[in-house]
């Protein structure tokens, strides 16, 4: 889940934030009130009201401008919304400051990916798994660009990566089952929509409308 894995990772990285505050910044600001913030922010990303998303991200930036998960999230909302130069600016101005930052280059392949510049997409979904092996939103990205691609077995592979790292991440587990679907595997297709109605029922029932209907 896009979506859904940058929202997990965001409630995770709040609590690095108030830890290493002054190594990273050289100063502190209310941790704790950026933490409620970030956790606003998850809550409206998951009844998908990005526009309230991207209010939080933006009061976190006014107290800490420094703080690359927030410009990290900016940028999805942006996705989200269909607003790519917005998004491609934030997830540079996170590089800007951490040209180490993992999730940031992820960011940057699901803008590219979406504008159809497939090269330079690959190139930042890789330079984020090489940052960090274990970017599980960096393998989602790839699942998604090999399905436009038409790289079938490359598509499943990372989906499947994707989820072994992430293994609550709704949308790897929706993509994965949409694209079974689509290429006529329907017992693959209901098998992993079994597991995604144990994780989220609104997103597996969704699924399953999809199968019912193509077994008609």
């Amino acid at each position: 889940m896009r979506k859904l894995f940058l929202v997990a990772g965001l409630t995770i990285l709040v609590a690095v934030i108030f830890l290493t505050c002054n190594s990273l910044n050289g100063y502190c600001v209310d941790q704790k009130e950026i933490a409620k913030m970030f956790q606003s922010a998850n809550d409206a990303f998951r009844k998908q009201d990005f526009t309230t998303a991207m209010e939080y991200y933006n009061q976190i930036i006014s107290l800490d401008n420094k703080n690359t998960f927030a410009y990290v999230g900016l940028g999805h909302a942006y996705i989200h919304k269909g607003v790519f130069d917005k998004a491609l600016e934030n997830f540079e101005k996170a590089i800007s400051i951490d040209v180490n930052d993992s999730s940031a280059y992820s960011g940057l392949g699901s803008v590219y990916s979406q504008k159809g510049v497939f090269d330079k997409a690959l190139e930042n979904f890789n330079k984020a798994i090489s940052l960090n092996a274990n970017n599980a939103q960096a393998y989602l990205g790839l699942g998604n660009l090999y399905v436009q691609k038409r790289i079938p077995d490359k598509a499943i592979e990372n989906y499947n990566r994707a989820i072994s790292l992430s293994p609550n991440d709704v949308y790897a587990y929706y993509n994965l089952g949409s694209f079974y679907l689509s290429l006529d595997k329907q017992d693959l297709a209901s098998e992993t929509c079994k597991k995604l109605k144990s994780i989220d029922k609104n997103l597996g029932d969704k699924l399953e409308k999809q199968i019912q209907a193509a077994a008609k």
